[in-house]
């Protein structure tokens, strides 16, 4: 009972947020992490040797200075039937009753449910683990990430919420992270497009940031907004973004509303998962189970 009262009191939103801010404790405690499950950790990491080898040469490469990429893949296969089954969950839904629901407390935006149970076989899925998805993104992190979100979201971008993700931050969830925005409208600079301060320039800024959502003065003085990028692009067109070093912001009040795909994929030394380990605690491991593939095991947390 103790245990789990400990437990309970780590995984508290005001403890997490304290755990991870600032970023030197968060790096602290990702590394302690690391130590602890050192043997799980060598495995993933020969895993990910296994993985990046048996690709080929052809995929795009996320930079490690800036820490974004915009990418208008030329075959990706899911990616149609994705972005068709994405349009069809949205217009399925009744937008005014959804906001009402628990699980949409983002104030700037809606998690759309999708028309069909997320599996191995989702489109959604089959494009998160696509070579030329998974491949940039193991190579800029340096490992075989897991999977935290795969979600559509929807940014109605018709006003301003105090203290949201409309303000600059960074995700707390990990800091070798990247999150992958898959366009299904298009979205220009009228759309609320998430924008992005490069991660060569943030560094600076850690020393100060405690995990809230400054104005925008703070980042103005710091950063300048002249080195500040808009991540656009057309129906189709793939965001990469470090948001764990990366500074950014997005939804805010404009034109046009946003439709986009969500997909996360974290370290599993986050610190969410600290004192049990990465085993069963992750989003989505019930999507895998024993005869799954290695990658679908590693991806989803089962190893």
């Amino acid at each position: 009972m103790l245990t789990s009262r400990l437990l309970d009191k780590f995984y508290d939103t005001t403890v997490q947020r304290q755990l991870n801010f600032p970023i030197k404790r968060r790096l602290f405690l990702e590394r302690l992490s690391q130590r602890i499950h050192k043997k799980g950790w060598k495995k993933r990491l020969e895993f990910t040797d296994q993985f990046l080898a048996s690709l080929s040469s052809s995929f795009p490469e996320i930079p490690q200075e800036t820490g974004f990429l915009i990418w208008s893949p030329p075959n990706l296969p899911s990616l149609p039937l994705l972005i068709k089954e994405a349009n069809n969950a949205f217009n399925h839904v009744n937008l005014a009753e959804l906001g009402s629901r628990p699980d949409n407390q983002t104030p700037n935006r809606l998690n759309i449910p999708w028309d069909n149970p997320l599996s191995l076989e989702h489109p959604l899925y089959q494009v998160a683990r696509d070579p030329n998805i998974l491949g940039p993104i193991t190579r800029y992190l340096g490992f075989l990430p897991i999977i935290n979100a795969l979600d559509i979201l929807y940014y109605p971008n018709n006003q301003w919420f105090p203290k949201s993700t409309q303000f600059f931050h960074v995700d707390a969830k990990s800091t070798d992270q990247i999150r992958v925005f898959i366009h299904i409208s298009d979205v220009g600079a009228l759309s609320g497009p998430t924008l992005v301060f490069p991660k060569n320039i943030c560094q600076s800024v850690f020393e100060n940031y405690l995990g809230n959502y400054p104005e925008d003065s703070f980042f103005e003085k710091s950063l300048g907004f002249d080195n500040c990028q808009q991540l656009v692009g057309p129906s189709g067109s793939i965001v990469f973004f470090d948001s764990g070093r990366c500074f950014h912001a997005g939804g805010r009040p404009s034109s046009f509303p946003r439709l986009i795909l969500n997909i996360q994929y974290v370290s599993p030394a986050m610190i969410q998962w600290l004192p049990t380990g990465w085993s069963k605690r992750t989003r989505f491991w019930n999507l895998a189970n024993p005869s799954s593939a290695p990658v679908d095991k590693y991806l989803l947390g089962w190893e």
